[in-house]
Formats: C-alpha cells, structure tokens, sequence
C-alpha cells in the first residue's frame, strides 16, 4: 500500500508539472502590457481626429486634427478659460507636413512629434517638443466631421460653465 501511495503521489506531482508548462504564455504576443506591435498606416488616419489637451477647473483645451492624406494635415485648437468666463477661442486651421513610420508621427515645420499605438483598441499618442514628452499619453478619437469635434468641446465647456 506504501507504494501504491508513493507511486501516486510521483505520479500526481510528474502530471501537475505538465500542467505549469502547459499554461506559460498563452497570452497573444501582439498585446503585451496593453501596448500592440501593430503597424499603424496613414490610411487609418486619414479623417478627423481629436484629443483633450487640457481639461482642468481652471482650462479646456481641444485639438482637432484632420488628415487629410499620407503627409499632410491641418491642426486646430479649441480653448476656453476660467479666468475669460470660458468664453472660447477657436484658432485658424494650421497646415502641417508630417512624415509617419508607423508609430512615429514627425511634423515637418515644428519641433513636434508624436507616437501612436493601440492601446486596447483605443489609438493613443504620446506627444514631445524638442524630444522631450509632454503630458501624458492622450486618447485620440476619431470622429465623423469637423462639427462632431466641435461639438464635444463645447460639451466639455458647457459642463464646466455649469460648476
């Protein structure tokens, strides 16, 4: 009867081994740590995009890219502030030449870059001047037009002027 148990047990303990090998990375190689290895193109981002620069008690800040194609875009920023009764300030369009690699995205006529990835399923930047980040990664959405933009940041104004 020793023996049986002694053999079971070998045997239970050889079986269990098997089992933690079995289950050592199952997991899909493309999303570790919530960042994917997939090769973002300029035909995903072509369309109209925007990013929440700032939202404080004090700020709101938006800004609207629109891709136009593979290296050229226009920027326009959204802001309100406290201190001017949120009264908002809508810049001018402004032309960009960018060149993208994928997941670096270089602006031709200013100091700026950005990388872009995914990050479960959400397109996400992290911007930098001069090589330096600034800020946190920020969600970029996508929207169906210009107007779409527009009217979230006057959402975000509004909730703000309600406080």
């Amino acid at each position: 009867m020793k023996t049986f148990k002694f053999l079971s047990l070998i045997l239970g303990l050889v079986l269990g081994s098997f089992a933690f090998v079995a289950c050592g990375d199952d997991d899909d190689d493309s999303d570790k740590g919530g960042q994917s290895s997939e090769v973002i193109t300029t035909d995903e981002l072509v369309g109209t995009w925007y990013l929440v620069d700032e939202n404080s008690s004090e700020r709101a800040c938006i800004d609207i890219i629109q891709f136009i194609d593979k290296e050229h875009l226009l920027m326009t920023e959204m802001k309100a502030k406290a201190k001017y009764s949120w009264e908002p300030e809508i810049g001018q369009p402004t032309g960009v030449t960018f060149t993208f690699d994928g997941k670096t995205m270089k602006f031709k006529e200013k100091p700026y870059s950005g990388d872009i990835n995914k990050e479960n399923g959400k397109y996400m930047i992290q911007r930098y001047e001069n090589g330096q980040a600034v800020g946190e990664k920020t969600e970029l959405i996508k929207v169906k037009s210009i107007d779409e933009a527009t009217q979230a940041f006057f959402t975000l104004v509004a909730a703000k002027q309600r406080k």
